[in-house]
């Protein structure tokens, strides 16, 4: 097995060698570095020309997510064990796991990680439990939220680094600081399915989410703005400048809504179903589309 690293036309710019097995994530490093995940329970730290740095094991189950900051590399596998590493291969810390596995006799089995403000926190999600978790990068817990349900994965990180904004099944929206402050955001009538965040206004980050009752709350710079989809919201997008926003719902339709909460295009319908949907970097007016596999 092998992974590349391929140019935004999709030419190969380099190899990634050293992968005995399938490459099952992958994150960049901030010094433009490559980290990779696989399916031999290894994580594997490569420089900027591609040359291996360093070797992370700290199991046989495979990895399936992956992130690095300044010196700090985290990952999960399949045994939903939160392991961190230095940049060199040194393990720092664990957290989670399958109960037969977690010395603490936790339940939770970790799915996605990402490491925040250039090191200095980790944050875990894991979906079959609900819960999330902020801890330092020896693994010693900062925060801890329990309940929010299987949506709980799909938390979004400010610009700043700094937070977390976390949806609920119960229909809040959290920011979760890596100070560990919890705040209440937002509470919608019905489960949170989709948060997302842009990066300006005062506080680093303007935001949007989309519940199952149709509605869709933005705030930018402080000011919100109300809107109905129409249907269950999946998925929302925002621009850089969150002006312009998308939403995709169950009724397979992606909406375009203008700074003042005004329909202005849409796309699909149930002949023709949309399941993504993105906004250029510069806030455009055009969207990109996933229907039938085709992006439009």
């Amino acid at each position: 097995a092998r992974a590349a690293l391929l140019d935004t036309a999709g030419a190969e710019l380099l190899t990634l060698g050293g992968q005995p097995d399938r490459v099952l994530a992958v994150a960049f490093t901030p010094d433009d570095g490559v980290v990779t995940g696989g399916a031999d329970g290894a994580v594997r730290v490569f420089g900027a020309g591609g040359r291996l740095l360093a070797t992370a094991r700290g199991g046989p189950s495979p990895v399936v997510d992956v992130d690095a900051a300044r010196g700090i590399v985290a990952a999960v596998a399949l045994d939903g064990v939160l392991r961190i590493w230095t940049a060199d291969g040194l393990e720092l810390g664990t957290a989670g796991g399958a109960p037969e596995q977690a010395s603490d006799g936790s339940t939770d089995a970790f799915d996605r990680v990402r490491v925040l403000r250039g090191g200095v926190a980790v944050a875990a999600a894991a979906r079959a439990s609900g819960a999330l978790l902020v801890c330092a990068p020896d693994g010693t817990p900062r925060v801890r939220l329990d309940g929010l349900g299987e949506a709980v994965e799909r938390f979004a990180v400010t610009s700043r680094g700094d937070a977390l904004l976390v949806p609920s099944v119960t229909g809040e929206v959290w920011r979760v600081g890596i100070d560990g402050e919890v705040t209440l955001l937002h509470a919608h009538g019905a489960a949170v399915q989709w948060v997302a965040v842009a990066g300006t206004g005062p506080a680093g980050a303007d935001w949007a989410s989309g519940a199952l009752d149709g509605s869709v709350r933005v705030t930018r710079a402080g000011r919100v703005v109300s809107l109905e989809h129409g249907a269950p919201v999946h998925r929302v997008a925002l621009a850089r400048d969150a002006v312009r926003v998308v939403t995709v719902g169950a009724d397979r339709v992606a909406r375009l809504w203008d700074a003042e909460g005004a329909a202005v295009a849409s796309l699909g319908g149930p002949a023709d179903p949309v399941t993504g949907a993105l906004l250029s970097a510069d806030g455009g007016a055009y969207v990109a589309a996933l229907r039938d596999w085709v992006a439009k």
